[in-house]
C-alpha cells in the first residue's frame, strides 16, 4: 500500500490549527481506513467457522470465507493500492476547493492575535525582563505577559500559514519564504526584514506592520535595493600615438603606466 504520508502530515498539521475539513474529505478518510486499515473480518470468520462444528455453514459458505480470507491476507491482490491512489487523488481535489479559504481563515486569525500583540508591545516592551515589569502598573504587568504570550501564538501559526500556502499552490518555497506574506513591507529592503525571522517584537521595532495578506495573490516581493553604479574606468593616452587607450588615465589624474 503507497501512503501519501507528506500529504497526511500537511493536513494533520492544518487540523492541529484548528481548520475543518469538509464532510466529503473526512467521509472519504474514514472509508479508507475501514479498507486499509481496518479488521480482518474474513479471517476472523473463517477461523470462528473451523473452531465452532455446530455453526450452520455450508461447504460453499466455507469456502467463499477461505477466499476472501486469502484476498484480504494478500492485501486484495493490488485492490489496496488502488484504493489508495483513487481516495488520495480525491482528497487533493476536494482540498483544492477549499485551499484558498483555509488561507485566508487562517490570515485573519493571526491578524487579530497580531493586532492584539502591536497593543500589548505599544504598552510595555515584552522583551523586558520580569524584575523590570515587578514594580510597573498592573495594566503594563498584564501587557507585558500578553504580549508575550500573543508573540507564541503568533509562531504557533506559522507551520500551518506556511503549509497552507504551499497547498494553495502559492510560491512561498521555504518557511522563510513566508515572511513576506505576514509583514506589510513595502517600502522595505528584504535583505534587512528576512534576517529578522519571525521575531515580531523586531519587526514592528523596524517599523514593520504585522499583516497577513488575506489573499494570497496580493503578496509583494520584497523590495530589492539598486545596485551601485560601478566607478567609472580611467583613460590613458599612449604616450607615443597619443591614441586614448581604454583604461588610461586621460586627465592625467593618475599616473601613467608608460609614462
Amino acid at each position: 500500500m503507497s501512503v501519501d504520508t507528506h500529504w497526511d502530515i500537511n493536513i494533520r498539521t492544518l487540523t492541529d490549527a484548528g481548520v475543518k475539513l469538509p464532510d466529503e474529505y473526512r467521509e472519504i478518510q474514514r472509508r479508507m481506513t475501514i479498507v486499509l486499515d481496518g479488521p480482518k473480518q474474513y479471517r476472523a470468520k473463517l477461523v470462528a467457522a473451523i473452531g465452532n462444528p455446530g455453526s450452520d455453514v455450508s461447504d460453499e459458505e466455507l469456502s467463499e470465507l477461505r477466499a476472501m480470507a486469502i484476498a484480504e491476507a494478500d492485501n486484495g491482490y493490488g485492490i489496496a493500492d488502488e484504493v489508495t491512489r483513487a481516495g488520495y487523488a480525491k482528497l487533493k481535489e476536494i482540498y483544492a476547493g477549499i485551499a484558498d479559504d483555509v488561507w485566508s481563515k487562517l490570515a485573519a486569525e493571526f491578524n487579530t492575535i497580531a493586532v492584539q500583540f502591536a497593543d500589548a508591545v505599544n504598552t510595555v516592551d515584552p522583551s523586558l525582563g520580569m524584575a523590570d515589569v515587578f514594580t510597573m502598573s498592573k495594566k503594563a504587568q498584564e501587557a507585558w505577559t500578553n504580549g508575550n504570550s500573543l508573540a507564541h501564538e503568533l509562531s504557533a501559526l506559522v507551520p500551518a500559514l506556511h503549509t497552507a500556502a504551499q497547498l494553495a499552490g502559492s510560491p512561498v518555497g521555504s518557511r522563510s519564504g513566508l515572511l513576506r506574506y505576514l509583514v506589510d513591507h513595502e517600502g522595505f529592503y528584504g535583505e534587512d526584514v528576512v534576517p529578522l525571522g519571525f521575531d515580531w517584537l523586531a519587526l514592528i521595532k523596524l517599523g514593520l506592520p504585522i499583516r497577513a495578506v488575506t489573499n494570497l495573490e496580493d503578496a509583494k516581493p520584497w523590495t530589492e535595493r539598486e545596485p551601485e553604479p560601478a566607478p567609472a574606468k580611467p583613460v590613458y593616452v599612449d604616450p607615443f600615438t597619443r591614441d586614448l587607450m581604454d583604461g588610461w588615465d586621460y586627465l592625467g589624474t593618475e599616473a601613467n603606466p608608460l609614462a
